[in-house]
């Protein structure tokens, strides 16, 4: 069946085929990849830009060449991909784990009631686990909530409604006119006094309460609260004030307008400006939050704030809508934490750091390109040293080069990473010897006021030891295989027949059996990746580097799962995409490693 279908598409997707349909070659691939690698360089740093360069050069080879390998690598990491979410939502929904505690000065204390509503909505575990057959929308919630009021003194549902305020309207004042009700009429009173409270009556009264809904009932109609809610966000006091007395009702148009000035290129419009600081201040003032975002706050701060306030709506936007037609029919499958997490993954939103307060994947585009930058020197480091040291010493097998390289290799692969670190910080750090090298952090004081190549060459300075300690563990198993491999390849006939027509040493060794010899360490490119990044968590903990080591010991120890989660799925990413890489790679240097993986060849 498989020998058929490739038979089937095989003319489709052959290289001429690809050129002549698209009119790109494999140069054509080369010179986008540089595009994109520079527009990277000048919108993210030179780091992106040389991995986004990287990858796009061979992926694009790999499609243009190689149409049919490409397809099944890239359908191979997909449902490798949809594995780990699968895994990864286990881990968090299904586990039984207990509501952890928050840490304060004086150790682990139990959550409080409001802390514990924020816990279950930041996890989705509010939401039943795979199909919700019970949505509960706003009216649900209001009816539920007024119905134990009724029956029975509830302090917890009357905090709930209370908590809702005006949308608890219209059911509250219909449930005041049909029947005379002291715990509604409290309730009303609260409600309305928390909202206006100049024009609200001055005591409990069935007849004052409704003569004030009686007047104020078309602010709530929504043909009303467009108007006005367009109106505050440019700054109109009178429409302000309006907008504060619909109060929760206006929640959703308001975010709306935080979500249509979220762009860049419009978050960095004047006339967005005053719109994004007007909202997050009746944001603020309706929802009692102090997430405020003002004119002249950096992009990064003003971008936290929206993201903050966009994923309070996520996690209560239930409570402000009411489901009907079509909606309750895909919210069986879309208002449960599997669609949940699955949509979380895929546009990257875990949602707030419990500890940080800040949005995750903000915190992540912050510490992804030092840990990406010390992993990819460690990475270029190991493999500038272990090609070479596998060359050398299994070119000439048994020799004395090759039993002091062995012994070395051997040496580097038993040193833990924590006790070289330690080492070099004592002898180069300054610690017990010169300082040689800074001993902690990936920049100096104030590099912003360095020239551009200074700031570079000044970092590159500070990942010296760090790059040095975590890559010794990867110079050891790379120099180790390209040794054997190197010595296997010497006994082809191939290198007999270079030798036969009186090649030298070098062309024989570094052309003719360095591409066969450097199979086995391609293939290791997609296992070093996650040695690198779980070395990185020593790494980073000893030289103090804020990268996602660092910041993956601090979410376990306070317990930050949104965090821990959102480190988690990238590094499996990243792992892929390494894996992808090395697939890549190996077909270039090796074209029959592609056809043997598209007919199923088990190596």
């Amino acid at each position: 069946m498989i020998e058929r279908i490739r038979k089937t598409l095989s003319p489709y997707l052959s290289r001429s085929w690809v050129l002549k349909r698209f009119g790109l070659s494999c140069l054509g691939a080369l010179i986008l990849s540089v595009a994109l690698g520079v527009f990277l360089c000048f919108l993210k740093g030179i780091i992106w830009g040389l991995v986004v360069f990287a990858f796009s050069a061979l992926f694009l080879y790999g499609v243009f060449s190689r149409p049919l390998f490409a397809l099944h690598r890239l359908v191979w990491v997909g449902l490798t991909w949809l594995g780990v979410i699968i895994v990864t939502f286990g881990a968090i929904h299904l586990a039984p784990a207990d509501i952890p505690e928050s840490r304060g000065q004086t150790g682990f204390a139990p959550l409080t009631t409001e802390e514990m509503e924020a816990f279950k909505r930041s996890h989705g575990l509010h939401l039943p686990v795979f199909l919700n057959f019970s949505i509960q929308d706003r009216s649900h919630k209001v009816n539920r909530d007024l119905a134990l009021l009724k029956n029975e003194n509830n302090p917890e549902a009357e905090r709930r409604l209370f908590k809702m305020s005006t949308l608890t309207f219209p059911e509250l004042p219909s449930l005041l006119k049909r029947e005379s009700n002291s715990r509604y009429q409290e309730l009303f009173y609260k409600i309305i006094h928390n909202i206006d409270p100049s024009g609200a009556p001055k005591k409990a009264d069935r007849y004052e309460l409704l003569q004030w809904w009686k007047n104020n009932k078309g602010l709530f109609q929504p043909n009303k609260i467009q108007p006005a809610v367009e109106s505050a966000v440019l700054g109109t006091k009178k429409s302000q004030n309006r907008v504060l007395v619909i109060n929760m009702r206006a929640i959703p148009l308001l975010i709306d307008v935080l979500r249509n000035t979220k762009d860049s290129k419009k978050l960095q419009a004047r006339d967005h400006l005053s719109k994004q600081a007007h909202t997050c201040k009746l944001l603020s003032r309706i929802a009692e939050r102090s997430w405020h975002c003002n004119s002249t706050d950096p992009e990064k701060e003003r971008l936290a704030s929206i993201s903050l306030w966009l994923e309070y709506y996520r996690q209560r936007e239930l409570m402000f809508i009411d489901v009907e037609g079509l909606g309750k029919i895909s919210g069986v499958f879309t208002r449960t934490r599997f669609y949940r997490w699955i949509s979380r993954v895929f546009t990257l939103e875990f949602g707030v750091s419990r500890y940080f307060g800040r949005p995750v994947t903000l915190i992540l585009s912050e510490r992804l390109p030092v840990t990406l930058s010390l992993g990819l020197l460690a990475l270029l480091f190991a493999y500038g040293v272990a090609v070479p040291l596998g060359v050398i010493a299994g070119s000439r097998p048994q020799s004395t080069k090759d039993r002091g390289i062995s012994l070395l290799l051997m040496g580097l692969y038993c040193m833990p990473v924590f006790w070289l670190g330690m080492i070099l910080l004592l002898a180069l750090g300054g610690i017990q010897g010169p300082e040689i090298f800074p001993h902690s952090g990936i920049s100096s004081t104030d590099p912003s006021s360095y020239p551009l190549g200074s700031q570079l060459l000044d970092r590159l300075w500070h990942m010296v030891l760090p790059v040095l300690c975590l890559s010794a563990g990867s110079i050891a198993i790379l120099g180790r295989y390209g040794r054997d491999a190197m010595a296997d390849t010497i006994t082809e006939n191939y290198i007999r027949t270079a030798w036969a027509k009186g090649l030298g040493p070098g062309r024989v060794y570094w052309v003719h059996g360095l591409r066969n010899a450097s199979l086995p360490q391609i293939h290791l490119l997609g296992l070093q990746i996650p040695y690198l990044l779980s070395g990185s968590v020593i790494v980073e903990r000893i030289f103090d580097i804020p990268g996602m080591g660092l910041l993956a010991l601090t979410a376990i120890e306070m317990r930050d799962f949104n965090l821990l989660m959102g480190i988690i799925s990238i590094t499996a990413m990243l792992v892929l995409i390494g894996q992808l890489l090395a697939d890549f790679l190996s077909s270039l240097l090796d074209p029959r490693t592609a056809v043997e993986t598209v007919k199923g060849d088990p190596r």
